[in-house]
């Protein structure tokens, strides 16, 4: 059974009783319950609970290696209860990474479901594969990071038991569709993003979302290193600061991530810091309030005694604004931005590129692999053609 039961929630706009269960193939199922708050929907609650207790019993180990050889289906419902509980960082919130694994399981239950464990081939995965492919315009990257993951269910059910070790010794010999082959799309690499589509969409931004585009060009942190920072996360003691991400991408490694901040960064970041040390930087509601109020200076007509009522009432009411700004919201801002400004759309990663052709063209590769947070040298080398492709340009320019 799960740690933690599904809470009863309300939907707003009706006023609806509804809760989410997650059913043993990785299926999220809303069911309203009536009004909120209701004894109709209390009681429906704990019989929607009771129900969805006893089907994943129905899917629980000892029952099912009783009747017979563990399916597919039994594989992936135990792999996404055993991730649902792996996969969630130190504060117990779930990680990115298991909706897909989650996406990951229904290609290979449409094809096989009810297929035995201790049959499923190289050839099988084959086949789920063109069905996933076939299944949408995808590219050949995702493709193959859906198989590691199918693959990875097999290697856990190794393990426990699941999966008898000849089978798993049959698939280790699946390889995934190489660069050119198998008729997939390939992806354009990413870029680093010029500098004046920067400046072009910083007069669409708010001042708060500036302050963040800013950061991600000059300091290189990922973006969802970005949204996560506090005022206790910034050591301000010397010169510079450094910031230290309480979740990053290194941390179920052990892993520890510092970011240096130099005086373009900290002149962004000085306005932001907080007199709570746990608050966040950089929150949904601060910028709907900036927005706000350029909305308001730029208003030409005076405020009606009917709307400065609604605003206090409003201003009386709990925040209808999420704490933190996710990547999600951060990445549609900027679209947003680069429509108005008439530029090609980019993702926030491609700062991040930026930040890392220009350290590798002025300091090394060196000083890029310690500002950007790589373990191995290696992942610096996609900055150093860049920076090799940007070295040719000028040499070209002046000599050729």
């Amino acid at each position: 059974m799960p740690a933690k039961l599904p809470r009863l929630c309300c939907h707003k706009r009706t006023g609806l009783a509804f809760v989410v269960l997650r059913m043993p193939d990785g299926r999220r199922v809303q069911k309203y319950l009536g009004q909120y708050d209701s004894d109709e929907s209390k009681a429906a609650y704990k019989t929607a609970i009771a129900d969805w207790k006893a089907t994943l019993a129905q899917h629980a180990r000892p029952q099912v290696a009783a009747v017979g050889a563990p399916t597919v289906e039994l594989l992936v419902a135990e792999y996404l209860r055993h991730a649902e509980q792996e996969y969630r960082n130190a504060d117990g919130v779930l990680s990115k990474g298991f909706p897909n694994l989650v996406n990951a399981a229904r290609p290979l239950l449409a094809v096989l479901r009810n297929r035995p464990t201790a049959t499923v081939t190289c050839g099988d995965l084959k086949h789920v594969r063109t069905t996933f492919a076939d299944g949408g315009d995808r590219c050949r990257t995702y493709v193959n990071d859906t198989m590691r993951r199918v693959l990875a269910m097999f290697r856990w059910g190794v393990e426990e038991g699941l999966v008898p070790g000849p089978v798993w010794h049959a698939l280790s010999a699946f390889r995934h569709v190489r660069l050119g082959r198998g008729g997939l799309r390939e992806t354009d690499p990413v870029e680093a993003v010029p500098r004046g589509v920067v400046d072009a969409i910083l007069p669409h931004l708010p001042p708060l979302l500036v302050s963040a585009i800013e950061l991600l060009w000059w300091s290189g942190m990922r973006a969802g290193e970005l949204v996560t920072m506090t005022t206790r996360d910034v050591e301000r003691t010397g010169e510079q600061w450094l910031y230290r991400p309480t979740q990053h991408k290194g941390t179920w490694r052990g892993k520890d991530r510092v970011v240096y901040l130099g005086p373009r960064c900290i002149e962004r970041l000085r306005p932001l810091l907080k007199a709570d040390p746990g608050a966040l930087l950089f929150t949904a509601a601060d910028v709907m309030h900036e927005r706000k109020a350029a909305w308001r200076a730029a208003r030409r007509t005076p405020v009606q005694p009917s709307q400065q009522a609604r605003d206090e009432r409003n201003a009386a009411k709990a925040p209808q604004y999420a704490d933190s700004l996710d990547v999600a919201t951060l990445r549609r801002a900027v679209h947003r931005a680069c429509d108005a400004a008439g530029v090609e759309r980019f993702g926030l990663h491609r700062l991040r590129h930026a930040a890392g052709t220009r350290l590798v063209l002025e300091a090394g590769d060196g000083a890029a692999r310690v500002q950007l947070g790589h373990s191995d040298g290696r992942m610096v080398r996609r900055y150093s053609v860049a920076a090799d492709a940007e070295l040719g340009r000028k040499v070209a320019a002046r000599h050729a």
